[in-house]
């Protein structure tokens, strides 16, 4: 009989519902009397139907949109839920990644309704014919899991003699695959040449995949494997993991090393030991809502392994440390327990290397913080208290050895970093350290006007009168400070503005004044202090004053029936004023409102700017200028222009008087095609007056994997980079 279309519904199994809708040119149908000369359409009993063999273009779809499979010819058996199908096309959607699997198979049998085995088989995401990356194997077997509560439903994949496939050429072979279909055994590959390195090829892979077992619940491991030839082979592990209660981190890499180290800046480093690498572990566990734990754990082979072979961690990751920390936090107070010993004898961070060349080992600290308590209704009550068992673990490295200039702390590239330091004073035995804040605030309202006064007491205590580091100090410090804010809020709304140039549709204009007087005193100066933690020992005094006012500027943009409001213009400025007494410790001047005992001293004017000239230009700025000086301590100014939807500009430039830099750097990103996007971004030094740095990339968009090539030189590094890298969108 046919054509004809079949509507198939098992409801005799309810807890396996099953809807299956067949069409075919021909077919015949099976049933208990024998098969049918012809069927006149209508409903049939699903218990007389034995089974169906079709031919032409069958589709068999199941439950509307779990499967669908295209094939020349099928025979299903309803009664056993089985199929047989031939140079068949399976899809299928994966709910847990949110995309289509297609399944492409020479005999594709149906063994159970969610489960399929496959010969001669490859699986994609790619509805092509020949797709870009695939999942070739000798045989396979699909099962479609429901998941639970814990897991979601996924799509399982067991292959034997697997390879990986690009437009039908393989390139990579395994014999056993098993996993679910995002755990494609390559996550990446990035070719690359470096002056330094030499060529270098870089890989990531899924270790489960990989040796053809199936993930525990919530692990992951994710294999690393890298070669260079002038460097040398570098393997490691990622692993992550985690449930409700606990998750955590593991980062093993070690290498091989007979190269030389180019740092971040352009030093060249001999590496004392050829094997290198670094263990880097983090865990968390939620014992309830008020109480956690966490666990880090550090250990880097040598000084200068961070700063060269991971320059963006070098330069912005937390603090390296081996610790364990337990919180407990409610409402508005937390108390706390830090334990923190360092394995390593050098600083891996470049703002701490920049700064105070140590890190601070805390065996252990105790604090209980508790702020905001409301006293009668008419103050609020904060409060810090802290035991601290604590001491320095100084850079026992020279300046070469790190890979940095020794003129960045006023040493030979040769002296030893922790010499200078002890030479200043510094202690290196464990101290004792009790310190207790408190703070006192009266919020008062006047009408639109808003005063808070406030007092700071502060009373800390050390074991070490600190003697060495100058002969005013004391085992004890006492700090009090009074101060007082004040701000209002006023505006002024103009209906009659209209400008097309501009984008403005009435306009609100909102002054926000502001006004900041404090004074603080301290027995002990902070120069004369250890520093183990800036917030405790970095207390400045005197007396400062601030005058600020911020300018909002808002319109309405979009139009009749879409209008909005936006705010498109802001300036914040203000003058800060000092006291001829203040202790002035940094070359570029802060204020902090709220701590104003932790602000960077020193008169200076500051100014913040953001101009929103239209949904696709906008420009900001920032700038400090030292009365002191008399020159701008720092600034920045930025705009951003989408030109069209697939064309975007932006350009900074940056000016630090401290580290004479004066840096232009401009950025486009134009995407040619659905498929090809480009970037250039070169930067400027115009106190060199020369290329500082550039760096070009094109993106290969392909429905399995994206192919990135970039290039990039680093004058500071002389460094030439050129590579590739092939980021594969998980099955």
């Amino acid at each position: 009989i046919g054509p004809l279309m079949v509507d198939y519904l098992a409801d005799d199994r309810v807890d396996r519902w099953l809807r299956l809708t067949l069409t075919a040119q021909r077919g015949v149908i099976f049933t208990d009397p024998g098969p049918l000369d012809e069927f006149a359409g209508g409903s049939m009993s699903a218990r007389s139907i034995r089974g169906m063999y079709l031919e032409g273009n069958v589709i068999a779809r199941a439950n509307v949109d779990d499967y669908m499979i295209r094939s020349p010819r099928v025979y299903y058996d309803f009664r056993r839920a089985e199929a047989i199908m031939l140079d068949s096309v399976m899809r299928t959607y994966s709910r847990d990644l949110d995309v289509l699997i297609y399944a492409r198979a020479t005999e594709m049998r149906q063994i159970a309704e969610n489960q399929w085995e496959a010969r001669r088989a490859q699986v994609s995401t790619s509805e092509f014919f020949k797709p870009h990356i695939a999942i070739g194997s000798d045989r396979m077997t699909i099962t479609e899991r429901p998941g639970n509560a814990d897991e979601p439903p996924s799509t399982h994949i067991d292959a034997r003699g697997l390879t990986l496939r690009t437009q039908d050429v393989p390139f990579f072979y395994w014999p056993r695959f098993a996993g679910t279909i995002g755990d494609m055994p390559l996550r990446s590959i990035t070719g690359s040449t470096r002056d330094e390195d030499g060529l270098g090829v870089l890989t990531t892979w899924n270790l489960f995949a990989l040796l053809g077992v199936e993930p525990p619940p919530d692990v992951d491991i994710a294999w690393r494997l890298d070669g260079f030839t002038k460097r040398g082979v570098g393997t490691g592990v990622e692993v992550t993991y985690g449930d409700r209660r606990n998750e955590g981190a593991l980062d093993a890499y070690g290498m091989y090393d007979e190269g030389t180290d180019r740092t971040s800046t352009g030093q060249r480093v001999e590496p004392a030991n050829e094997f290198r690498g670094v263990v880097l572990w983090e865990h968390q566990t939620r014992f309830n809502p008020d109480w956690t734990a966490q666990f880090q754990g550090s250990l880097i082979s040598d000084e200068s392994f961070i700063s060269a072979w991971r320059e963006d961690d070098f330069r912005e990751r937390r603090e390296y440390e081996t610790s364990a920390y337990l919180k407990g936090q409610s409402d508005n107070s937390a108390f706390t327990i830090l334990a923190k010993h360092e394995l390593n004898d050098f600083v891996s961070n470049d703002y701490l290397l920049a700064s105070r060349q140590y890190q601070v080992d805390k065996l252990p600290e105790i604090t209980y913080r508790r702020y905001g308590d409301s006293l009668a209704d008419v103050m609020t009550y904060s409060m810090e208290n802290r035991l601290s068992r604590a001491r320095l673990v100084m850079q026992r490295t020279t300046p070469r050895e790190a890979g940095v200039r020794g003129r960045a702390f006023g040493l030979d590239d040769d002296d030893r970093i922790d010499r200078a330091l002890r030479e200043l004073g510094l202690p290196r035995r464990y101290v004792n350290r009790a310190d207790s804040r408190h703070e006192l605030a009266v919020p008062l309202q006047f009408g639109p006007v808003k005063v808070v006064p406030f007092a700071v007491g502060r009373l800390t205590a050390y074991d070490d009168e600190f003697s060495d580091i100058s002969d005013q100090g004391d085992n004890f410090r006492l700090f009090g400070a009074v101060g007082m804010t004040v701000s209002t809020q006023f505006q002024r709304v103009n209906n009659a503005v209209e400008n097309r140039l501009f984008d403005l549709h009435r306009m609100r204009h909102i002054i926000e004044p502001r006004l900041t007087a404090w004074y603080g005193h301290s027995t002990i100066a902070q120069g004369d202090l250890p520093i183990f933690d800036e917030e405790v020992e970095s207390v400045g005094d005197g007396t400062v004053l601030q005058v600020g006012v911020r300018n909002t500027f808002q319109t309405q943009r979009g139009g009749p029936g879409r209008w909005r409001s936006v705010d498109f213009f802001m300036l914040d400025t203000a003058v800060v004023l000092h006291s001829s007494n203040v202790d002035r410790q940094s070359p570029t001047p802060q204020f902090f409102d709220a701590r104003p005992e932790h602000s960077q001293f020193g008169d200076h004017f500051k100014t913040s700017m953001m101009w929103l000239l239209s949904d696709t230009f906008s420009i900001v700025g920032q700038g400090t200028y030292d009365f002191d000086e008399s020159h701008i301590a720092r600034g920045s100014v930025g705009a951003a222009l989408r030109h069209s939807p697939v064309l975007s500009t932006y350009l900074e430039y940056r000016y630090i008087e401290a580290s004479r830099n004066e840096l232009l750097e401009i950025s486009w990103n134009y995407r040619m095609t659905p498929k090809y996007s480009v970037m250039l971004r070169p930067q400027w030094d115009l106190r060199e007056d020369e290329f500082r740095a550039v760096t070009a990339r094109v993106i290969r968009t392909f429905p399995d994997f994206d192919l990135i090539l970039q290039a990039r030189y680093d004058r500071i590094r002389d460094d030439f980079t050129l590579g590739a890298t092939v980021g594969l969108v998980q099955f």
